[in-house]
């Protein structure tokens, strides 16, 4: 985990009203402190199995290459937690695409299902803690489909070895820029600004 001073300072800010364009960064000034946590990697076959058996709508639509994840003691108890998003998004719309211009004139509006969760899988469950979850039947690109990004795993109490997950979730026109902090079975989502300009 890196903590310090950051000031970024842009030659030619494109807003020069905006306080961001003004901000300097000095690499000198950044710490390393170690969180004693080692990330990872996870069986994606054996994770799907049981996502499958979760029950959870349109979750036997995703295969392996839908999900990405990884393991880490989440809350400082000896065991790893499994870290995951899984979404078939990509894979449907490009088949939706297909089918699309190869029957221009002869639609049968299929139904494609689609689903995005993200979450924590703790150890001896088969049932995810979801801090995102959506589902539906696709019909082309649209911004109202959200989706999920884990930016990274952060210290929120240098020293503690508390840890959270920094996310950015939602659809195009509401995502939001969370940490999710897990403990004992439990969410907490504590939402963050993040501040752009323009």
């Amino acid at each position: 985990m890196a903590i310090g001073n950051r000031n970024v300072s842009l030659e030619n800010p494109p807003n020069t009203q905006c306080p961001l364009s003004h901000a300097k960064w000095d690499p000198k000034s950044e710490q390393v402190i170690s969180a004693g946590r080692k990330i990872t990697k996870i069986d994606r076959t054996t994770l799907l199995k049981r996502l499958h058996r979760s029950m959870l709508p349109n979750v036997e639509e995703l295969i392996e290459d839908d999900i990405t994840a990884f393991a880490l003691d989440l809350d400082n108890d000896g065991e790893e937690e499994i870290v995951f998003v899984a979404s078939n998004l990509a894979r449907v719309d490009e088949q939706w695409e297909r089918e699309r211009l190869a029957d221009q004139y002869e639609r049968d509006e299929k139904a494609h299902p689609y689903v995005t969760l993200a979450g924590i899988l703790p150890k001896g469950s088969d049932f995810p803690v979801s801090f995102y979850f959506d589902h539906g039947d696709y019909a082309g690109g649209t911004d109202a489909i959200g989706s999920v990004t884990l930016k990274g795993v952060v210290s929120i109490s240098p020293g503690t070895g508390e840890i959270a997950l920094l996310i950015r979730a939602g659809t195009g026109f509401d995502r939001t820029q969370s940490l999710i902090r897990y403990w004992h079975g439990l969410l907490q989502r504590i939402d963050t600004i993040a501040f752009t300009c323009g």
